[in-house]
């Protein structure tokens, strides 16, 4: 619920607005568009103690003209045809200062949305279950049957190229790539005293479905249909005690994840050994924390500070090395991983106003994480055929730190500057790179209401240095990690906005761009770049019509270098990729009649790839990436009663996407890929809902 100025306040400036002049005798333009209510405190508001009831529930029907995976990707509407959909929403407040909520969304469909609460000033109780699908893709075709044992079927003859397998259309058959959430929690509070309130919550979600996996023998390599049976659950509690301006709290969480299938074994499809393959898929795991938070004030100054402590764990059993009962290869060293790992965080904040116009921040952050997990001695198989030497895992670790210093002050009412600087430093052991230092600075310009303009500025510079290279794995010694390779960094972002005195139009426009050289990186990635520009504006030219648009675009690039011979750079790798986003809204209330609105809303999205290689001076392309989305939203609202209002709604949407990568290979265009079959979606589809809104 929006809050207002008080009413003490309203009733003072209510005389300065009615005359609409001021002491001088000079008239008073008013704009009320430039009113920000958003942060407004209303401190004397009657609805705040006294008692009230309200509500509302919607009842209707939608009909979705086709069946489309990706158009019911997120909100369950993946099949044709008509279904019941319904919401409700009710709040009630008593006298005693007791509270009851409900809220409902999406109530007919399977992205339905249910909360609860109940409280009053001794404590409180919320339950919420929320259901969210995806679904990816249903047009994905494979030889395989069963779950977690895929069998291929009766009478297959293996062959070493794909388009060898005779039968292969005719023995696969459609899955789905669909998954579905159910998410169930549960939070309460009380307070045993004044000054004291304890919280606690618990969360069970379940994760159930089909994905999609890939799986190789050597350079044969099978798309798998993965099973997904997830369950996450979440338990923890705070304590906390407040008193004036001095807060400290305790807080205990613990979170288990569990996979119902452990494994997924698959017969081979290819001619040769061996018969089986098998790979490990999500283990158990579950973690713990601990966690201490304080915050204290005195005058212009605020300090905060947090302390948490984690254990994390991972036992799976370990399947074996190989299913191929050719390959000689040592037990293993142990029947399981044994992993341990701890975390320990920290930070400190310290905010203070020195003077009215200078405003300092000082933040230091600390994570710190230990792995004991013990080492072992284990033995590859290459592609399930050949046992390589025996190596050592790595148990990694890594502490990082960093310190930020920010600074803004006031020039005027309406001008601010601001500067900031960090620093940070990360080390990492065992690792290629044991250690980064980086250095960021920025300057920023805050301009409002200058004579109806604003604008922002801000410059960064940064860079990340990096230690001598370690060559302790199987890498090219050449190849720099990106996330860990020395780095230069340069970044701006400008907005400008202007509101037309009077006239109820507005415009703005905004723009940024960052790049990043890796320049000790002889192989791997050299640069890339990220740059945008938008444009938008509104026009209200009366009391309910109003009319906006926007343009934006995104534009990135990137350059890799890389070998053939395991030296230097022979040939480089380019892409560049960019997103064009346009949209327009119309709105009109009291159309006609009152109690009449329209709103109509269109947006297009188009987004380009391009890929190419260069190598001896000679460029090779791939073809480009496509994929564009336009979709019209139409709504209307006619108030029939004073309490009814019937909602109809048409929404179109277009889409259609191009990707070499997936387009025109069926199952068996590439000879060493036993592919899904799949295409990029390419469809026209609609909505059409009626219902009608009833206020209590």
């Amino acid at each position: 619920m929006k809050r207002g100025p008080s009413l003490l306040a309203v009733a003072t400036l209510l005389p300065a607005f009615a005359v609409g002049e001021s002491s001088a005798g000079a008239p008073v333009d008013v704009n009320y568009d430039k009113v920000r209510s958003d942060r407004w405190r209303c401190r004397l508001c009657p609805f705040e103690t006294a008692s009230y009831r309200e509500g509302s529930w919607t009842v209707g029907a939608l009909a979705v003209e086709d069946a489309e995976p990706r158009f019911g990707r997120d909100n369950g509407l993946d099949e044709d045809g008509t279904q019941i959909d319904a919401q409700v929403a009710y709040g009630q407040r008593g006298a005693d200062g007791r509270t009851v909520t409900v809220r409902g969304d999406h109530l007919g469909l399977d992205a339905r949305d249910v909360a609860i609460a109940y409280g009053d000033a001794l404590g409180g109780v919320a339950l919420r279950w929320r259901e969210i699908p995806r679904n990816v893709a249903t047009d994905g075709r494979t030889p395989y049957r069963g779950r977690t044992d895929l069998a291929l079927p009766d009478g297959w003859v293996p062959a070493f190229d794909t388009a060898a397998m005779t039968g292969l259309s005719d023995a696969a058959t459609a899955f789905d790539n669909v998954t579905q959430r159910r998410r169930a929690s549960a939070a309460a509070y009380f307070r045993p005293l004044p000054r004291w309130r304890g919280d606690a919550d618990y969360l069970r979600e379940t994760k159930k479905g089909t994905g999609e996996t890939h799986a190789d023998f050597l350079y044969q390599t099978a798309g798998l249909p993965k099973p997904i049976d997830y369950r996450t659950e979440e338990l923890g509690g705070q304590l906390r005690f407040e008193a004036g301006t001095f807060l400290v709290a305790a807080g205990l969480r613990e979170s288990r994840f569990g996979n119902g299938d452990h494994y997924l074994e698959w017969e081979n499809a290819y001619s040769g050994y061996p018969a089986t393959g098998r790979k490990g898929l999500a283990p158990d795991s579950d973690a713990r924390t601990l966690s201490l938070v304080s915050r204290w004030t005195r005058g212009r100054t605020a300090v905060s500070g947090s302390l948490v402590r984690g254990r994390h764990r991972q036992d799976a059993p370990f399947l074996p090395y190989t299913t191929n009962p050719g390959v000689r290869v040592d037990p293993l060293p142990a029947d399981s991983l044994r992993g341990r790992a701890s975390v320990l965080a920290g930070s400190l904040a310290v905010v203070s106003r020195p003077t009215d116009r200078l405003r300092v921040s000082l933040k230091h952050r600390r994570r710190e994480r230990d792995n004991d997990t013990r080492t072992l001695l284990l033995t590859p198989v290459l592609g399930d055929l050949f046992a390589t030497a025996p190596r050592s895992s790595r148990v990694y670790g890594f502490e990082r730190a960093s310190t930020e210093l920010r600074l803004q002050y006031r020039l005027s009412r309406r001008l601010r500057v601001g500067a900031g600087s960090e620093r940070s430093r990360i080390r990492r052991a065992p690792a290629e790179i044991a250690r980064n230092d980086t250095r960021r600075s920025w300057v920023e310009l805050l301009a409002t209401d200058l004579r109806g303009f604003r604008l922002a500025l801000r410059f960064a510079d940064g860079s990340r240095d990096a230690s001598a290279f370690r060559d302790l794995t199987v890498n090219n010694p050449r190849t720099r990690r990106f996330h860990q390779a020395a780095r230069d960094q340069r970044a701006w972002t400008a907005e400008l906005d202007y509101q037309f005195p009077g006239v109820g139009l507005s415009v703005g426009v905004d723009a940024d761009y960052r790049k990043h050289d890796y320049p000790d990186s002889a192989l791997g990635l050299q640069r890339d770049e990220d740059r945008g520009w938008g444009a938008d504006f509104t026009y209200a030219p009366r009391a309910g019509v109003a009319f906006s648009a926007f343009h934006a675009v995104r534009e990135s690039d990137a350059r890799t270098a890389g070998s053939s011979v395991f030296g230097l750079a022979d040939w480089w790798y380019g892409t560049r990729d960019t997103v064009d986003t346009d949209g327009l809204t119309l709105e009109l209330r009291d159309l006609l009649r009152d109690g009449l609105s329209l709103t109509v809303t269109y947006s297009r999205s188009k987004g380009r790839g391009s890929y190419g290689t260069e190598t001896a001076g000679v460029e090779a392309g791939f073809p480009e990436l496509l994929s564009e989305h336009r979709a019209v939203d139409v709504r209307t609202r006619v108030r029939m009663t004073r309490r009814t209002v019937l909602v109809l709604r048409y929404y179109l949407e277009d889409y259609g996407a191009a990707d070499w990568a997936v387009d025109g290979l069926g199952l068996s265009a590439a000879r060493n890929v036993l592919s899904f079959g799949r295409a990029m979606p390419d469809y026209g589809n609609g909505l059409f809902s009626v219902s009608v809104e009833t206020r209590l």
